[in-house]
């Protein structure tokens, strides 16, 4: 098991804090128990815990991904973030824009919620709903608000996204361009083969193996396997639209460590955190618990990736962060996610004709 930290970059720490840095977070790695990958970087430090290559399930991170590739089109003029999902989709059922559904402000009712879906996931892990099965199940629910007017939660909103996406080359021909290498998007039952092993209690009575058995179809809007590096560098250099507190929105209840917990455009946020604006994402499902926060005015990023579902991994990464940057010395003034933040502020009053030009 790979554990070291070690400098990287700028002018080096005294050798108290470089002592004090890795101490502490093998420290918090040991009282969380974790098996599986994990790393912390900041401007002048990086430290590692596991195999940082090794593939994983990362379930809804994969949601920051899909509102990247969406961003991308937006920035070339393919897709209009304020177009009607129904229109796109050619479906009423979908009366939201795309902002909306990214953000989880479309009042879509959730299929996360269906007893049944659950219950199906149970029965037969090998063969999942088709996607209109889906749909049919969670849009007889009442709408949990009108579009715009609320924030709830909803993996039948990236559902829609999905198959927008597919229009435009679907998910898996935005991974090069969006920084990943080895990553690949989870759609058939094969597609968890590779990944580090993992059992689960929700595909079956008693513990199953996840692969072979578990389809990711299950996850509607699916899932990607990779790895923490590859997550390390993707949060390194976010799109500058996860920058700005502008698309965070108050949600209303907390998650792991944040002060003021907030959603934007594919990813959680917490504006008033004590160590500035953090964003990311975690994810959980079968077999698997994973989550990425970084902390863009510190340069500072935080991946963890565990083999065993209901793991506290956004506590960890969040926990690990906190105390990097607390060791750490402050980023420079102007960083390269802040200089990209201005650059999509300055760019927002540009039409999409404009940006082809």
């Amino acid at each position: 098991m790979a554990n070291r930290s070690t400098a990287a970059g700028l002018e080096p720490l005294p050798e108290l804090s470089i002592v004090v840095i890795g101490v502490a977070l093998d420290d918090i790695a040991d009282a969380s128990g974790l098996t599986g990958a994990a790393i912390v970087t900041t401007p002048s430090r990086s430290w590692e815990r596991g195999d940082i290559d090794a593939q994983f399930v990362i379930y809804s991170i994969a949601k920051s991904v899909i509102a990247a590739a969406f961003l991308l089109l937006a920035e070339e003029g393919e897709i209009d973030l304020d177009a009607s999902a129904a229109t796109l989709l050619d479906d009423n059922r979908f009366g939201a824009s795309v902002r909306q559904l990214l953000s989880h402000t479309s009042g879509l009712p959730n299929y996360g919620r269906l007893p049944e879906y659950h219950a199906a996931v149970a029965a037969t892990p090998s063969d999942p709903w088709p996607d209109e099965t889906f749909f049919e199940r969670a849009l007889t629910l009442p709408r949990d608000f009108e579009p715009g007017q609320g924030w709830a939660y909803s993996n039948t909103g990236y559902m829609a996204l999905r198959r927008i996406l597919a229009e435009h080359g679907g998910l898996a021909s935005y991974l090069s361009p969006l920084g990943f290498t080895t990553a690949r998007v989870a759609e058939e039952l094969s597609d968890l083969d590779g990944a580090v092993p993992a059992v689960s209690a929700k595909i079956g009575d008693g513990l199953n193996p996840v692969a072979g058995r578990y389809h990711p179809a299950w996850v509607g809007h699916r899932t990607i396997v990779t790895s923490a590096s590859e997550l390390h560098r993707f949060w390194s250099r976010p799109p500058a639209a996860f920058l700005d507190p502008a698309n965070l929105r108050y949600i209303g209840f907390d998650f792991p460590g944040a002060v003021r917990p907030s959603y934007g455009l594919g990813v959680q946020g917490d504006p008033e955190s004590p160590i500035g604006l953090t964003i990311g994402h975690g994810g959980e499902g079968p077999g698997y618990s994973a989550a990425a926060v970084a902390a863009p005015t510190h340069d500072a990023v935080a991946i963890v990736l565990e083999p065993r579902e209901d793991f506290p991994a956004q506590a960890l990464a969040g926990e690990l962060l906190r105390n990097a940057t607390r060791e750490a010395p402050a980023a420079r003034s102007v960083n390269a996610a802040e200089r990209a933040l201005q650059e999509y502020r300055a760019c927002q009053s540009i039409t999409p004709n404009q940006r082809r030009r």
